[in-house]
């Protein structure tokens, strides 16, 4: 009974987005509405094909009346989440997704960040769901993956953070 509750929500939800707002307006407004499990739904979707990422609305957390190190929490583990749906697609999906998911343009720029820097390209590499995708499609240790991305998330979450807290005491 409840799961398909659930799926009518959604999908009566999902309707009303496509008709009247914009993915970033539904991603601000689900936070707004679901708090932190709209964070992590948003930080997971973020990882793996939606392009609205998590980071700022960390920014936005006390006019939202989140904690901003929970959001930087629950932000890190749903991206962390969705980075290894991610990669795991990419690694079993390989390049018949590229076309499909990734713009061939991305996917080339991507592999050159990969060849040249390596592990490191993950840390600084953005569009982040690209990364996930490429690293898993060229096979990159996974191990290596999950650090990388756990740094990245980490570093990001915190710079977000603490501009947030910046401009709130301004503003």
């Amino acid at each position: 009974m409840s799961s398909s509750i659930l799926i009518y929500s959604v999908s009566g939800l999902l309707g009303f987005i496509i008709e009247n707002m914009s993915l970033q307006d539904y991603a601000l407004e689900a936070i707004k509405h679901y708090g932190y499990v709209g964070v992590f739904v948003v930080g997971f979707t973020q990882s793996i094909i939606q392009p609205v990422p998590v980071l700022p609305f960390m920014m936005m957390s006390q006019k939202l009346g989140l904690n901003p190190w929970i959001i930087g929490i629950v932000g890190v583990v749903s991206n962390m989440l969705g980075a290894m749906v991610s990669y795991w697609l990419g690694f079993f999906a390989g390049d018949r997704l590229v076309g499909k998911v990734l713009s061939k343009n991305h996917y080339i720029k991507a592999e050159a960040l990969f060849n040249r820097y390596g592990t490191f390209a993950i840390i600084i590499g953005e569009p982040y769901k690209v990364m996930c995708w490429v690293s898993g499609i060229l096979k990159f240790p996974f191990h290596r993956f999950i650090i990388a991305t756990f740094i990245s998330r980490v570093i990001h979450t915190l710079i977000y953070i603490l501009i947030g807290h910046f401009f709130q005491k301004i503003f």
